[in-house]
């Protein structure tokens, strides 16, 4: 079904995104939604990063998910809207049916039972020692030029699965290439 045989009618697409969090609960931080009926989404790369603002009161674990999502009907809610940009300005407006970061809310989405990637890190307390930066680059595996490719009604998300500690706030960032290929 998904393929790497790209042509003239392929289009290809790029973000970024940044959100600022503090006291965030386990919830969806990024979501991507497709429903084409004319076009596969083939997602090329994806960078997560987490960029601490102010140091956490307690040490804690930090860990987001990426999963793909199988059967995606109902659009999350909340955050910010994300316009995606061509990557040529031949090319058509990205058929990207709904993609926002932020705390996400509602949303009808069945996730893959594995995440295809994600970012884990421990935070110490108190202003040093403490995690300044992380990210984590997810590339596709050898011989291949996809890491997931969805169809219609599919996506991927990123869900933050603990509570944010007492005190501390930080950046979360996410950038995405993909391409849009007519089926």
């Amino acid at each position: 079904m998904y393929h790497d045989n790209f042509s003239q009618s392929t289009d290809f697409y790029r973000l970024s995104a940044r959100v600022n969090l503090s006291g965030t609960t386990a919830v969806p931080l990024f979501s991507f939604r497709w429903s084409s009926t004319s076009h596969l989404a083939l997602l090329h790369s994806l960078r997560i990063r987490w960029q601490t603002g102010t140091a956490f009161t307690a040490a804690q674990a930090l860990v987001a998910r990426a999963f793909k999502g199988t059967v995606f009907t109902g659009s999350h809610t909340g955050g910010t809207a994300i316009t995606p940009v061509k990557k040529e300005s031949r090319m058509a407006a990205s058929r990207v049916t709904d993609c926002r970061i932020g705390a996400l809310g509602g949303g009808t989405v069945t996730r893959d039972s594995q995440e295809f990637g994600g970012l884990w890190m421990w935070s110490q307390y108190g202003a040093a020692p403490n995690v300044i930066g992380f990210e984590t680059l997810i590339l596709p595996d050898q011989g291949s030029r996809i890491i997931i490719g969805m169809a219609q009604d599919e996506g991927f998300v990123i869900d933050n699965i603990l509570t944010l500690g007492a005190g501390g706030t930080a950046d979360f960032i996410v950038e995405c290439d993909w391409a849009e290929i007519p089926k």
